[in-house]
């Protein structure tokens, strides 16, 4: 398997799975929030000088509402 060269790219190949509709939403819905995550952290960290770790970051991934 090639990965694509950036986030774009990765996004591109989750739009275009071929199968079932479940399938490629629930991709979708893990990307969504994989970025989501990264962009609040990245606002609390500019905005309020509020530094999470990575671990957090995955915790707060792992366990977000939308699952």
């Amino acid at each position: 398997m090639v990965l694509p060269r950036d986030l774009v790219g990765l996004f591109d190949v989750l739009l275009g799975l071929d199968g079932r509709v479940k399938i490629r939403r629930g991709f979708l819905l893990i990307w969504h929030t994989v970025v989501w995550t990264i962009w609040t952290a990245r606002n609390d960290l500019v905005f309020s000088s509020m530094a999470l770790d990575v671990e957090e970051l995955v915790h707060k991934i792992q366990f977000s509402p939308w699952f």
